[in-house]
């Protein structure tokens, strides 16, 4: 739900995917068998890929960029499904309202309509809205929530995705990190809506609006890591825990 969409989307029409087939075994030496061949045969580096994606022939560039578009277009549907469920889960009713990025982007906005103060929180009819500020922090991080648990569905099956021809999962995994970094850019620049996701969360939770910017940054930032740098052993752990973080923020008010 941000304005920088449509760049996503022409992103992922021109390069979402990287094009490589799946690894094959190491071929037994002539005067051994198979079986011990396996057994002594050195582990290789996933960059020998590279060299092998080179000499594999390519499948139809349309068909990529079709495939690579669906998943940008899947994973945007799903972004903003978790708001609406999330809403529906509480008992909240949302709106849908026009919105500017930038002061000259239009686009829209799933808004809760929830405002919060010392009193509690009520919803944009008045009444009081039971789920608290925890409630209106997991409806306004839905989004991001949804896409932390599609993305490390993705890369914990696949940690060597980048070397694999999965154009439809790459076009997810592009539009998650494109969005989480456009969202705090928005914040830092101050071109975010009043009713953005960010700072919705930031209100929800008492946390300061750049901070709250980060921690939606750095799970994006890490998940970008371990696309190009598959062997790192330390980056999926050090992901989860930023993702665990920003699900822990909502009880910390």
């Amino acid at each position: 739900m941000i304005g920088a969409l449509a760049s996503v989307v022409a992103v992922a029409l021109v390069s979402s995917v990287a094009l490589a087939q799946e690894p094959t075994a190491s071929e037994a030496d002539g005067s051994a068998t198979a079986e011990s061949a396996q057994d002594n045969s050195e582990p290789r580096s996933p960059y020998y890929l590279i060299e092998e994606k080179r000499r594999k022939p390519k499948p139809h560039i349309w068909h990529r960029i079709g495939l690579g578009a669906s998943g940008v277009a899947a994973a945007f549907f799903l972004h903003e499904m978790g708001h609406v469920l999330m809403n529906l889960a509480y008992r909240n009713y949302p709106t849908l309202q026009p919105v500017t990025y930038g002061g000259f982007i239009p686009f829209f906005t799933i808004d809760p309509g929830i405002t919060c103060g010392n009193n509690g929180c009520v919803d944009a009819n008045g009444d009081r809205f039971k789920g608290g500020r925890t409630g209106k922090y997991f409806i306004t991080s839905a989004g991001f929530l949804v896409q932390s648990l599609i993305t490390e569905a993705i890369m914990s099956k696949d940690p060597m995705i980048r070397y694999h021809y999965k154009p439809f999962q790459k076009g997810m995994l592009l539009f998650n990190t494109t969005l989480s970094f456009g969202y705090a850019l928005s914040a830092w620049l101050g071109l975010e809506p009043r009713s953005g996701d960010i700072r919705g969360m930031a209100d929800a939770s008492g946390i300061n609006h750049n901070l709250m910017a980060l921690l939606v940054a750095l799970p994006a930032g890490i998940d970008l890591y371990r696309y190009l740098k598959p062997d790192a052993k330390w980056a999926p752990w050090f992901s989860r825990a930023s993702k665990a973080t920003l699900i822990g923020v909502a009880f910390i008010h």
